[in-house]
């Protein structure tokens, strides 16, 4: 795709590469809300298998394992998404010229910081599954008797 965008041209183009950015970022967001709903269900069902008096050791076993699967399907989906929204953060960057920054907020010298805290975001939205997967590792292969 090049980014030599006609100066007529711009505003459109800056929309649409913002609007991009914007779907990327909600979904990550949508991500993580359905990571966090259905690890809580899950932790709070192996919570309730592993309290129980009867052993439920098929049970105990396969509610980690979806728990570990899950966080590994949403950390390749919202690693996939982050590096959609960077990427669409510099092209929307690379097409709007500098001295027309006032126009184009995701493009000024504040717009530039927010991509670098977007960074810093991004980098944390990615750390939610992992820490999931450490939990459930831990979970699984710790007794808890």
């Amino acid at each position: 795709m090049s980014h030599s965008v006609a100066p007529e041209k711009i505003s459109d183009t800056y929309e649409r590469y913002a609007d991009m950015a914007w779907h990327e970022k909600e979904l990550i967001n949508q991500r993580l809300s359905w990571l966090l709903t259905a690890q809580t269900l899950l932790l709070g069902g192996w919570a309730l298998i592993t309290t129980s008096s009867k052993p439920l050791l098929m049970a105990e076993l396969l509610v980690p394992m979806s728990g570990i699967s899950l966080s590994l399907i949403a950390w390749f989906s919202v690693r996939a998404a982050t590096s959609a929204h960077t990427y669409w953060q510099k092209c929307i960057d690379k097409i709007v010229p500098t001295d027309r920054c006032i126009e184009f907020p995701l493009a000024c010298r504040q717009g530039r910081d927010r991509l670098l805290t977007a960074g810093r975001a991004n980098r944390c939205a990615q750390c939610v599954p992992l820490v999931f997967l450490v939990v459930w590792f831990i979970l699984l292969l710790v007794p808890f008797a």
